[in-house]
């Protein structure tokens, strides 16, 4: 039986607010010496955008603050609260996480909302690993 210990909710998937650099400048001389580190980048990716059907997702992938807006828009927009600073002033959405995402933005990550279904254990644990040891990409939200 799989036990999840932690990021658990009534969902049966977990959410995640990721930031990755899709082409991360490498040293041509790094490169040169472990020729593996120029495909790692490219394999993080893949994985992140792997959609396994079910209820994990290829993500909603941002690398622009206007594709930032537009995506919390069309996830967290309701009724009246139809506009950034609204979502940001009800709580819907915190100001420090919007702030982050902006400023990584501007620094050239790409900034990926995506959710993983409580069956893929293997990318869910994956995913995790990857974020607890800072490897090519930031988790900067979970549930």
């Amino acid at each position: 039986m799989k036990v999840r210990t932690d990021f658990v909710t009534n969902s049966s998937s977990s959410s995640f607010i990721i930031a990755y650099k899709a082409n991360p400048d490498i040293p041509s001389d790094v490169a040169e010496k472990y020729p593996e580190i120029k495909y790692f980048y490219g394999i993080v990716e893949m994985l992140l955008l792997s959609d396994a059907g079910y209820e994990t997702t290829a993500g909603e992938r941002c690398t622009t603050k206007e594709e930032l807006d537009s995506c919390i828009l069309d996830n967290e927009s309701c009724g009246e609260i139809d506009t950034i600073e609204k979502i940001i002033s009800e709580g819907w959405f915190s100001k420090e996480l919007y702030d982050e995402c902006t400023n990584l933005i501007e620094d050239g990550y790409t900034i990926l909302f995506k959710n993983i279904g409580y069956g893929d254990e293997t990318l869910y644990s994956v995913l995790k690993e990857i974020g607890d040891k800072g490897v090519g990409i930031k988790i900067l939200d979970s549930d």
